[in-house]
Order: C-alpha cells, then sequence, then structure tokens
C-alpha cells in the first residue's frame, strides 16, 4: 500500500533498502493510476436543435466501463437567437442503456431575453453517479416553443462540447 504506517524496526535503513521502498512507491502508484477508469468524448460538431419541446439525442455520450461511482464533468456551449418569444435552451444526461434521465441533470445553457439577438454561453456539469452495470450516458438538448431563427449545441474551436467521467469508488 502507497500509505501505511511504519514501525521504526520495519523502516528501510540501508539505501538499498530506501531504493527498493521509493520504487515500490512507484510500481504501486503506476498501478494505480492505469486501473482507475476515466475517459472523456468531445462533440465532434455543433448539433443543430431542430424541433421545439423534444429532448433531442446531441450524439454525444461516454459509457461507464463498470459498476461504481464516478464523477461526471463536462462542459456544454450553446448558441441561439430567437426572432419572437423569449425563451431557453437546456440539456441533460440520459442513460441510454436503461432509458432513464438521469436524476437532476437538467441545465439551462441559453435564456434568450431578448428578441433578435444572438446568445453563445457555457455551462458546466459535474455530478456523482451510481451504476450497478457498464452505462451509456448521453448528453440531450431541448429547446423550448419559440421562433428560433438558431438554436445549437456548439463544438469547435471557440469551444468544445464534452463529457468526461471517473471512477471515484
Amino acid at each position: 500500500m502507497i500509505l501505511r504506517k511504519f514501525h521504526p524496526k520495519v523502516m528501510p535503513k540501508t539505501n538499498e533498502e530506501w531504493q527498493a521502498f521509493a520504487q515500490s512507491l512507484v510500481d504501486q502508484f503506476d498501478d494505480l493510476t492505469t486501473k482507475i477508469p476515466v475517459g472523456e468524448s468531445v462533440l465532434s460538431a455543433a448539433y443543430a436543435i431542430t424541433a421545439d419541446t423534444t429532448w433531442q439525442d446531441t450524439g454525444l455520450s461516454i459509457t461507464l466501463p463498470a459498476a461504481g461511482t464516478y464523477l461526471i464533468g463536462g462542459n456544454v456551449r450553446g448558441f441561439g437567437s430567437v426572432s419572437a418569444t423569449l425563451n431557453h435552451i437546456s440539456t441533460k444526461l440520459y442513460n441510454a442503456t436503461d432509458a432513464a434521465d438521469i436524476t437532476n441533470s437538467e441545465r439551462d445553457v441559453i435564456f434568450a431575453s431578448t428578441t433578435g439577438a444572438s446568445y453563445i454561453s457555457n455551462i458546466s456539469y459535474s455530478m456523482i453517479v451510481t451504476v450497478n452495470a457498464s452505462k451509456i450516458i448521453k448528453l440531450y438538448a431541448y429547446r423550448a416553443a419559440a421562433t428560433w431563427t438558431a438554436s445549437q449545441i456548439s463544438s469547435d474551436v471557440s469551444g468544445r462540447t464534452n463529457l468526461t467521467y471517473v471512477r471515484i469508488q
């Protein structure tokens, strides 16, 4: 183990023992870092939201590889413009394996408060999710009913939309 209590009688005494001890710590750390599941997925291009009041699959997903507790993070970049009726664009995380929303994952990305204006915004995700087996988690987008001249989840050199995970338990 990397962290342990040492009794003076079992502490390394010679240079060779200290080198062996240090190498064992390095080996254990390397082993630990290769065993912690982590991953990231980036939306390859902008996703145009094409329908009002319908949750749509943006094409961005991550696969949680096994049962456990994960920290899911990410950034979502949105763009929207309405010519009439003030409204918003939202996202949520969706467990595609079980066909179920991730509880409390809804986020407003854009709130269009002035007709005729364009809005660009970034929001972040940071959620702890526990799963009982491997699961596919997708990013869904929604736009409220309005007269949209543009509505999309963006991902380009000005800002990427991504999802990440790290297993924490």
